[in-house]
């Protein structure tokens, strides 16, 4: 059986048994995805065959050279353009919060080296108990 993309004409060489009654197919040329309805299909070929169908299905998604369109899979993603509009928000909201509020910068770089100094005695300790044991 032979596959034509309805929007830039590329043909594919299918196997009826891997479109069955119908499947949504997207081309591996311009990314256009249809719904491609076979009416020639036998259904009860299809239940005869249904053991070796499972085996070549496995065969056909593994096999790079296979002239099946790309199946069509909806992802659910987040949208970059929200992804961007929440960057943006998080970013202005912080300026405005950093703006409003008068901090001590002699009083945050004392903090810090607090901050620093109980780290590096925790990592301390904790070395020289991996060490005793």
């Amino acid at each position: 059986m032979i596959l034509t993309c309805p929007s830039c004409e590329s043909k594919y060489l299918v196997d009826a048994k891997q479109i069955g009654n119908g499947r949504h197919v997207k081309c591996t040329r311009c990314n256009h995805t249809w719904y491609y309805e076979s009416n020639d299909f036998d259904i009860k070929e299809l239940e005869t065959q249904k053991e070796l169908q499972s085996s070549k299905a496995k065969e056909y998604k593994t096999n790079p050279q296979s002239n099946l369109p790309v199946v069509y899979e909806n992802k659910t993603n987040f949208p970059l353009p929200f992804l961007l509009l929440v960057v943006v928000a998080i970013s202005v909201l912080g300026y405005m919060i950093i703006e409003s509020i008068e901090f001590d910068s002699e009083a945050l770089k004392q903090c810090m080296n607090q901050s620093i100094d109980k780290i590096i005695i925790w990592l301390k300790d904790f070395i020289e108990t991996l060490l005793e044991t």
